[in-house]
C-alpha cells in the first residue's frame, strides 16, 4: 500500500488519512513506522471521533496531524458551560500554534453554524453544506 502510494506521489495532496482518537490512543505504536513513512511522502493525518478534551496538539503535530474533527454537539455542550467560550478559543489557539487545523463536523443546522461562527474553526463540514457525494473517478 505504501509502495502504491509512494509510486503515486500526486495523491498526497488529495488525501487525508482519518483515525479515531481511540484508535490513535490504543494502536499509535503499532503502524508508527507505516504512518511515518506516509508523511515523508507528504500525506496528511485527521484525528476524528474526539470524545475527550485535552488534546496534546503539539504530540499530535509532531506525529504528522494536520487536523482535529470535532462533533458539533462537543462544541456546543462545551460552549454552554460558565467558562465555555474561554476553553474553546484556548483549544482553538493551541491547535492553531501547533499547526492544526480544526474541523466542526456534524454542522446540520443554520442555526448550528451561527452559534459557532464565534470561534475560530479553519473548516466545518456537514449536511448544511451539502450531502456527500459519489466520487467521479470511476
Amino acid at each position: 500500500f505504501i509502495e502504491f502510494l509512494a509510486e503515486n506521489a500526486e495523491l498526497d495532496g488529495d488525501l487525508v488519512f482519518e483515525f479515531t482518537q481511540t484508535d490513535v490512543e490504543q494502536h499509535y505504536a503499532a503502524v508508527e513506522n507505516g504512518l511515518e513513512r506516509l508523511a515523508r511522502l507528504g500525506y496528511r493525518f485527521s484525528l476524528d471521533r474526539v470524545s475527550r478534551q485535552g488534546l496534546n496538539f503539539r504530540a499530535l503535530a509532531q506525529r504528522h496531524f494536520r487536523y482535529v474533527k470535532f462533533d458539533t454537539n462537543l462544541i456546543m455542550e462545551l460552549q454552554a458551560s460558565p467558562d465555555g467560550p474561554a476553553r474553546i478559543d484556548k483549544l482553538a489557539s493551541e491547535a492553531s500554534a501547533a499547526g492544526i487545523s480544526i474541523i466542526i463536523e456534524k454542522i446540520e443546522t443554520e442555526r448550528d453554524l451561527v452559534e459557532l461562527l464565534d470561534h475560530r474553526f479553519s473548516f466545518g463540514q456537514g449536511y448544511l453544506f451539502g450531502s456527500p457525494k459519489e466520487s467521479r473517478t470511476r
